[in-house]
């Protein structure tokens, strides 16, 4: 039990230096409610493949042609209004995605997708973002382990970043209805 509790300190704390751990800040600092909320299963964490991971169990080990996808959320105060989703850059077709959060707290979603370019859309009804007005919510995007979006929560309606084997910087993408 004591490496799942590691575990989950691990993946609900606030990555304050560089991307990981590092030698000033260690993994950063803990969200115990987050922590607490990982091990008691109470909030969603995978989608709709079954490679995903929850904290506890084995890590996530990704084949040959695939990439290692991770995103942490931390939810504001007003968690139904955020969506995400992953979409594939040439078919437009959903890989994952996630939406009706009822709770507030941590969510954690680790995926083996194909490697291909995809981009990566988080969405806020409200129009305000996951920081500041309701709370201090953001989110941060990882694949492979080298950080997408380092930490994000400011960003009004929605964010966009392109991922993945793209030939196009993600301020270029526009999305498919």
């Amino acid at each position: 039990e004591i490496p799942e509790i590691m575990e989950a300190m691990q993946q609900s704390a606030e990555d304050l230096g560089t991307p990981g751990r590092d030698d000033y800040y260690g993994y950063g600092l803990v969200d115990a409610k987050a922590a607490y909320d990982l091990l008691n299963d109470k909030y969603p964490r995978t989608v709709s493949s079954s490679s995903s991971s929850a904290v506890g169990s084995s890590p996530v080990h990704c084949n040959d042609g695939e990439m290692h996808f991770t995103l942490k959320l931390h939810l504001d105060e007003k968690p139904t209004e955020t969506s995400w989703e992953v979409k594939h850059l040439t078919t437009f077709d959903v890989e994952l995605s996630g939406a009706n959060y009822e709770n507030g707290g941590m969510v954690l979603i680790n995926q083996c997708i194909p490697a291909d370019c995809y981009s990566f859309v988080i969405k806020d009804s409200g129009g305000d973002g996951m920081c500041c007005d309701h709370g201090t919510g953001g989110y941060s995007l990882l694949v492979d382990g080298t950080a997408i979006v380092p930490k994000g929560g400011r960003f009004g309606t929605e964010d966009v970043q392109a991922f993945g084997s793209c030939a196009v910087p993600s301020e270029y993408v526009m999305m498919a209805p």
